[in-house]
């Protein structure tokens, strides 16, 4: 997502969409659930009118409150982020891959300390 660009969108639409798969109910503490922001906004790349409703990458559930109070938080004009190599791939947040790095390094570690315990013993 590093070669994605930016452009501004509009809003045209809002709603709470249910994850599928996403279980039957929320938990009582943390802010998982089964509930996802979806957001429809349209942007132009190159005069072509592009039209998505994808909020990001990586699908997270989030509880209904949640969900609700990022919905309206998100405001009429936003920034899209979007594939030059194919302007109708967009989302409206990116991810780093810090997380996977560091869980490639946590994993590294982890079998540099089994074999040297395995070796020791």
């Amino acid at each position: 997502m590093r070669s994605y660009r930016t452009v501004e969108g509009q809003v045209i639409g809002r709603e709470v969409a249910v994850i599928p798969g996403g279980g039957s109910g929320e938990g009582r503490w943390g802010s998982g659930g089964r509930y996802s922001p979806k957001v429809t906004y349209s942007y132009v790349v190159d005069g072509v009118t592009h039209t998505c409703d994808r909020w990001s990458y990586a699908g997270n559930g989030r509880k209904r409150s949640i969900a609700e109070a990022q919905l309206a938080a998100v405001p009429d004009t936003v920034t899209v982020f979007y594939d030059p190599t194919d302007p109708g791939q967009a989302y409206l947040h990116t991810h780093t891959p810090r997380i996977g790095y560091a869980l490639l390094v946590g994993g590294a570690v982890g079998v540099v300390a089994a074999l040297v315990a395995l070796l020791a013993s």
